[in-house]
C-alpha cells in the first residue's frame, strides 16, 4: 500500500518507491565502499608519517630566510656559502646573480656535497 506522501513524491520526482529504494541501496553501497577504502588507507598513512626519518621530512618554514636577512648576513660578512641551484637557461640567461654564489644545480647537489664546507651555513636559492 502506497501512502499519500509517497504518491506525492512519485508525482513530483517521477520515481516510484522501488526506484527510490534502489537509489538508497546504491548510495549506501557507495558510502560503504568509500568507508572501506578510507579505513584501509588511513593506517598506512599513519605508519608512513611515523616511519619517515627526520631528515627525509620537508623543510620547516623557519628554515627559510628572506632576501633582507641574506643581505644582512652578507653585510656583516658572516661565514656563509650561497648556492645558486638554477639549471639551464634560467641560470645562463639571467642577469640576476648573487656575487660570490656557487652554481650547483639541484641534480648535481648530492654528488657535490663533499665540496661544501661542513662548518658554514649553506644558503641555497633559485629565482
Amino acid at each position: 500500500m502506497i501512502s499519500n506522501m509517497e504518491r506525492k513524491r512519485e508525482n513530483e520526482t517521477g520515481e516510484n518507491s522501488e526506484t527510490s529504494e534502489m537509489l538508497r541501496t546504491f548510495r549506501l553501497f557507495r558510502y560503504f565502499r568509500l568507508f572501506r577504502f578510507l579505513s584501509s588507507v588511513f593506517p598506512i598513512l599513519i605508519i608512513l608519517m611515523i616511519a619517515l626519518p627526520v631528515g627525509a621530512q620537508t623543510s620547516k618554514p623557519n628554515d627559510r630566510i628572506t632576501i633582507h636577512e641574506l643581505k644582512r648576513k652578507m653585510d656583516r660578512k658572516e661565514d656563509i656559502v650561497i648556492i645558486d641551484t638554477r639549471a639551464g637557461n634560467s641560470y645562463i640567461g639571467s642577469t640576476v646573480k648573487i656575487k660570490g654564489a656557487i652554481h650547483i644545480t639541484l641534480d648535481e647537489l648530492p654528488s657535490r656535497l663533499s665540496e661544501l664546507p661542513k662548518k658554514k651555513e649553506i644558503i641555497t636559492y633559485c629565482t
